[in-house]
């Protein structure tokens, strides 16, 4: 226990009235002084909120104690007020980083509009246009083809890394192209030479070195792959690179 006894409570003209407490202070001499000119005392009664203790005088029977109700209602008040500027102050700081998010995600996705809008249009070829960035889209597939391949041997493994890497035009999601969306870009109507010498049958507008581009598709160690030297389909070990390029492809949004 401490030096305070529990205090008793009742009302009095408005007021609660403790017993019990200030006797305990007439046989201390040094919590009198304490009291001494009406000082006040501040403490708290065990669980009970902070009160002011005014010091009444002593009487016959000891001194009482009023513990100003209208002192504590501010004091509660106080405290719902800082509670909820603190609240308000963590809402505010909330939104904050939300806003300050959605800002940067909203300058990001301009800034990959922007840069994706600047490409323009520089050739058309039936259903394909080649556009400044680097890349080809074809019209009737709505497929973006990169508008050259790797440009040197390669084999299937690495021409399937060089396919998932490739950033041209700023885009993500290239891929290697399926055996038949390479065969939907044979056209025997049209020819040209190749960097190796032979003639292959596409549109002008996506460029090939050779003649013969690795599929996605693999049946044991073996992988697709087609040639538009003559617009044939077949299978070679995945090892190997004569003459094979990787032609990366992605599906386009518009």
């Amino acid at each position: 226990m401490g030096i305070f006894p529990k205090p008793r409570f009742s009302a009095r003209a408005g007021f609660y009235v403790v017993y019990g407490v200030l006797p305990v202070f007439h046989k201390s001499s040094a919590l009198m002084n304490m009291l001494d000119f009406n000082d006040k005392l501040v403490f708290f009664l065990n669980n009970y909120d902070m009160v002011d203790i005014l010091n009444k005088g002593p009487g016959a029977n000891g001194c009482s104690v009023e513990i100003l109700r209208d002192r504590l209602g501010t004091r509660r008040q106080k405290e719902k007020t800082n509670q909820k500027r603190g609240s308000t102050q963590i809402m505010k700081k909330t939104l904050g980083t939300t806003l300050a998010i959605m800002v940067v995600a909203i300058l990001i996705g301009i800034f990959i509009t922007a840069n994706y809008a600047t490409a323009e249009e520089i050739a058309r070829d039936g259903r394909f246009i080649a556009y400044d960035n680097g890349t080809v889209l074809d019209t009737k597939t709505k497929l973006m083809w990169a508008a050259k391949d790797n440009g040197a041997d390669i084999n299937w493994a690495n021409a399937e890394s060089y396919c998932e890497n490739y950033r041209g035009g700023g885009y993500t999601e290239w891929r290697m192209p399926t055996l038949d969306e390479l065969e939907g870009l044979y056209d025997d109507a049209k020819t040209y030479t190749s960097d190796c010498g032979f003639n292959v049958h596409l549109t002008e507008l996506i460029r090939l070195t050779c003649i013969t581009p690795w599929a996605s598709g693999t049946s044991g160690s073996a992988a697709a792959r087609f040639r538009y030297y003559d617009g044939t389909r077949y299978w070679y070990p995945q090892w190997s690179d004569d003459f094979i390029r990787a032609l990366p492809v992605r599906r386009s949004g518009k």
